[in-house]
């Protein structure tokens, strides 16, 4: 049976520490974690999340796009369940677009990320898995791959005047979808 588990918040140390490599194919206890780790995100509306963010320094991570109240927009995506993962390769484009956090609730910032990824990891049998992941998949992928590293969001912005709060991130998303509408 999955549990939800607690999210590790921005001051906790595990939050900056690099997480550890862990040995294939998975323990039962790993994918236990794993197991856990995909229902705390869910109940959380989150599209991906990290092995620290669940207090676990282990490189293990879920990246699942799909909208939720936290992002309508965004586009559906077979989840991916990654150990040691890695970037092989990333584009030179960058696009700078708003990221929040579960570990940093009540903020969004603008972050750039890379537009394109090729995306390498481990599936929980030791298998060597890779995928072309492109804007928003890649955007979460490079997210989460940040905290097995000891990285937050607000470490790639550009300053504090690209942080605004939930309640303001609500009103540019509004703003927008009227500009789209009267188009």
């Amino acid at each position: 049976m999955a549990r939800v588990l607690a999210i590790a918040e921005m001051g906790r140390e595990i939050l900056r520490a690099r997480a550890a490599e862990v040995a294939l194919p998975a323990s039962a206890e790993l994918r236990g974690l794993a197991t856990d780790m995909e229902a705390t995100m869910l109940a959380a509306d989150g599209v991906g999340i990290a092995a620290p963010q669940v207090f676990s320094g282990v490189r293990a991570m879920i990246v699942a796009p799909r909208p939720n109240a936290r992002y309508p927009d965004a586009a559906e995506f077979p989840p991916i369940v990654a150990f040691n993962p890695e970037i092989a390769e990333a584009s030179a484009e960058m696009e700078k677009d708003w990221e929040g956090c579960l570990s940093v609730p009540g903020l969004r910032g603008l972050v750039p990320r890379h537009r394109r990824i090729a995306a390498a990891w481990r599936d929980a049998d030791g298998a060597r898995r890779e995928a072309e992941l492109w804007d928003f998949a890649a955007r979460v992928f490079q997210h989460e791959l940040d905290h097995l590293n000891g990285v937050l969001f607000l470490d790639r912005m550009g300053g504090v005047r690209e942080l605004v709060t939930e309640n303001e991130f609500a009103r540019i998303l509004e703003e927008r979808e009227e500009r789209e509408e009267r188009r």
